[in-house]
Formats: C-alpha cells, sequence, structure tokens
C-alpha cells in the first residue's frame, strides 16, 4: 500500500513499519522452525535411546541407516545438522556408559549399546573390539568372532592387547579366532593406518 502513494505523500513511516513488521513474521517463522527442529531432535534422540536399551538388531540397523543418510546428505541443511548432533551425541553418551556397564558387568547391555554405535558410526576398530569384548563375556560366541573379524578389517592392530584380553580365554583355541589373530597382527599399527581407534577400556 505504502508503495502506491509513495512520492505523492511521506511513506516513510508506513514503509519502517512494514519492514518491522515483516522482520517479526521472520523471526516468528524462524523461532517456529527451530522449535520443530529441536522437538525432532529430542524425538530422534529418544527413539536412539530405546534401541540401546535392547532394540532388535533390525532395528537398531534400520534406524541406523536412516539417520546416517540425513548426517551424509552432500548439502547442508538444518536436517543434516541435526542427524550429526543426534549421532555425535549418542556417540558420546555411549562410550561414557559402555565404561560403567563394563564395571558393572551388565555385558547385554553394553553389547545393545555397542550394536547401536556400530550401527551409527561403521568402522570403529575400537567399538568392534569392545563389542567383541561384551559378546565373549556374555557368552555369545558366535557375535565375539564376528565382531572381532570386524575389528580386523576395520584396522585393529594390537594383538599383545587381544592375546591378553581375558574375555577370549576360552576363544584362543578356535580357528577362528586364531585366523582373526594373524590378521590383527598383518595390520599396520592404527595410528599410522588411520589416525588412531585403539580400544581403551
Amino acid at each position: 500500500i505504502a508503495a502506491d502513494f509513495k512520492g505523492l505523500v511521506d511513506t516513510s513511516d508506513y514503509e519502517r513499519k512494514a519492514k518491522e513488521m515483516g522482520a517479526k513474521r521472520e523471526v516468528k517463522e524462524w523461532q517456529k522452525a527451530e522449535r520443530a527442529l529441536m522437538k525432532r531432535e529430542e524425538g530422534l534422540t529418544e527413539r536412539l535411546a530405546d534401541l540401546s536399551m535392547g532394540g532388535s538388531l533390525r532395528e537398531i540397523a534400520k534406524t541406523a541407516a536412516e539417520i546416517r543418510q540425513m548426517a551424509d546428505a552432500p548439502m547442508d541443511s538444518d536436517e543434516r545438522r541435526m542427524a550429526r548432533r543426534a549421532i555425535g551425541g549418542v556417540a558420546i553418551s555411549a562410550r561414557e556408559n559402555v565404561r560403567a556397564l563394563f564395571e558393572q558387568e551388565s555385558y547385554a547391555e553394553a553389547v545393545s549399546l555397542l550394536e547401536l554405535l556400530a550401527a551409527l558410526r561403521p568402522g570403529q576398530s575400537r567399538t568392534y573390539y569392545d563389542l567383541a569384548r561384551a559378546s565373549a563375556f556374555n557368552r555369545d560366541t558366535k557375535r565375539a568372532h564376528e565382531a572381532l573379524k570386524q575389528a580386523a578389517a576395520a584396522g585393529f592392530s594390537d594383538a599383545p592387547r587381544l592375546e591378553t584380553e581375558p574375555a577370549f580365554a576360552k576363544l584362543k583355541k578356535e580357528a577362528a579366532f586364531q585366523e582373526t589373530l594373524a590378521a590383527i597382527r598383518a595390520n599396520p599399527p592404527e595410528p599410522e593406518r588411520n589416525g588412531g581407534g585403539r580400544a581403551r577400556f
């Protein structure tokens, strides 16, 4: 409206108010979008927390794949940043909780948490090694062997630690363990290969 009368009367006051109203609308829309994003991120984090407490491997794999797809999107977006924050937050929390679960000998819970962490951040030798330990302590020999193979494939190279780990005492005589041990011995030291990643607890 102000534009229709511009040049005929002094419309500067109207223009200023119109800009202020427009700015307020933009701010409100931005705040609304931010609240919606925060709510979605909270829901995502809660969903991951539920899975970490005993979700099936199928559910974990499906959910993790969906979140990684968002996090790995080529273009920057609110959704990509949200997914990356969620993964980062879960990873930090998982590391702290896994340590406590090992100390409490709550190995089944540790397995669930590490399965989620491995699905969200695949290729981490430290995660696979800890998953193998937790599985072995939890008397799941098959998963322990699988996780050790994954650790070896991801570059785990600390053979002495593997050989002296109490969790694997009953696995040492098995051919599958010896094969994985040989693969781990053949790996170059991790700091030279991928910047680290060795298990620390």
